[in-house]
């Protein structure tokens, strides 16, 4: 049996700690903020449930699959498909193999040709017929040239595809992986856009509370080695060391030049509050040509998200430098002056959203440095959930 320490309560941490204890070894979780969690994280505002930025599990993830009771988490689904606004006018494009209702409305919506809702159905057979890790050994190339050397028109792209991951990937160029792009749209495809009923925070929370070993919240670090981890009264010896932060953050522990990743994506978030909602439906809502990318009535899909008799919603834009007036004015092209009585519970501006990964690059899940640290977290895998739970899972596979 070995010691390990494991530096980040995210969930690549969280996933690495309840690995290891499974395999028989005893580890310790260090954590610097007062919450698990990292990036996916909930808190109480007036009575509203308001997450860190809008964020959605998907309950095919295969790993969350392996590591959560998802019947626990209590999960409410969004509709599938999305409802498009474009000028004037919303369009909803459902999932009709799914929802046999919105055949009639998604056939005859102008975002695209017959042509590429057709290539849209072979694309959805063919990840079908794949597993997930064949669509990570692909080659790989910018979503965007993926999308043309599939024929989707140019309307299409930019009337469904960008705005979908602009929302999800936070990618409006759509130069990030097509891999990833495969990945996501794989899962909607065969799985549901969920959140659980209390907020995303139940995520991180049941894993924590799987974790039988000890954890250190509020506890800085201020070095590594593989085997100590250095915190600002002592240093903690061990076995194995698995530095499971983002990016940034590794290397300055760990004293590493920059790789893989480069840089952040970032977004603003506004969450609001109303006595009624502007619509009754669940889906999410997407922004062609508009700040808003995208936009939800939380407490539609979820009634905890609000208290009895009134609603939340957020709206999502890229970048951080989109104010709250921008994207209200969006709003009210979409919902008229309802979005005048609308009280606002928080503007979150969120400078590191999401890692920005490069197509191509390696997608090591795990790795040790030369100095032999585990490094773990959704830089090495992929921006979602499932990538950072891959990551950590990866990072306890190498320990000795």
């Amino acid at each position: 049996m070995a010691s390990v320490g494991i530096v980040g309560a995210g969930l690549a941490g969280l996933a690495a700690g309840i690995t290891l204890q499974e395999q028989g070894h005893q580890a310790t979780i260090f954590e610097q903020s007062c919450h698990v969690g990292g990036r996916v994280a909930s808190k109480e505002v007036d009575g509203h449930i308001v997450d860190e930025g809008f964020q959605i599990y998907i309950d095919g993830y295969p790993k969350g699959l392996e590591l959560l009771d998802l019947e626990a988490l209590q999960l409410r689904s969004f509709a599938p498909g999305a409802i498009i606004h474009k000028d004037d006018s919303a369009q909803t494009v459902g999932d009709p193999l799914r929802q046999l209702s919105t055949l009639p409305q998604t056939i005859t919506s102008n975002i695209g040709t017959i042509g590429d809702k057709l290539k849209l159905l072979r694309l959805r057979y063919k990840l079908s017929r794949i597993d997930v890790e064949s669509i990570w050994k692909q080659p790989d190339s910018p979503a965007s040239d993926f999308l043309f050397s599939l024929g989707f028109s140019e309307r299409f792209i930019e009337n469904f595809w960008r705005p979908l991951f602009s929302g999800i990937t936070l990618d409006p160029s759509l130069s990030g992986s097509a891999n990833t792009l495969q990945f996501v749209f794989k899962m909607l495809s065969s799985s549901n856009a969920v959140v659980p009923a209390n907020g995303m925070r139940e995520v991180p929370a049941q894993l924590a509370e799987r974790f039988e070993g000890e954890l250190k919240l509020e506890t800085p670090i201020t070095g590594v080695t593989s085997n100590s981890v250095k915190t600002t009264t002592e240093p903690h010896n061990f076995d194995a060391v698995i530095v499971a932060t983002a990016q940034d953050s590794a290397q300055k522990l760990c004293n590493l030049s920059p790789a893989q990743s480069s840089g952040w994506k970032s977004c603003t978030s506004i969450w609001f509050a109303a006595d009624s909602a502007p619509t009754n439906d669940t889906y999410i809502h997407l922004g062609v040509e508009t700040n808003v990318n995208n936009f939800a009535v939380m407490s539609n899909v979820s009634s905890h998200y609000a208290p009895d008799g009134k609603a939340t919603m957020v709206a999502t834009a890229n970048g951080t430098e989109v104010t709250e007036e921008q994207l209200r004015a969006d709003l009210a092209t979409w919902f008229e002056n309802q979005v005048d009585e609308w009280r606002t519970l928080e503007v979150q501006h969120i400078a590191k959203a999401q890692p920005q990964i490069q197509p191509g690059s390696n997608r090591q899940l795990a790795k040790k440095t030369s100095n032999g640290v585990i490094l773990a977290g959704d830089y090495l895998a992929d921006s979602s959930i499932n990538g950072a739970l891959e990551s950590g899972i990866a990072a306890a596979a190498l320990v000795n």
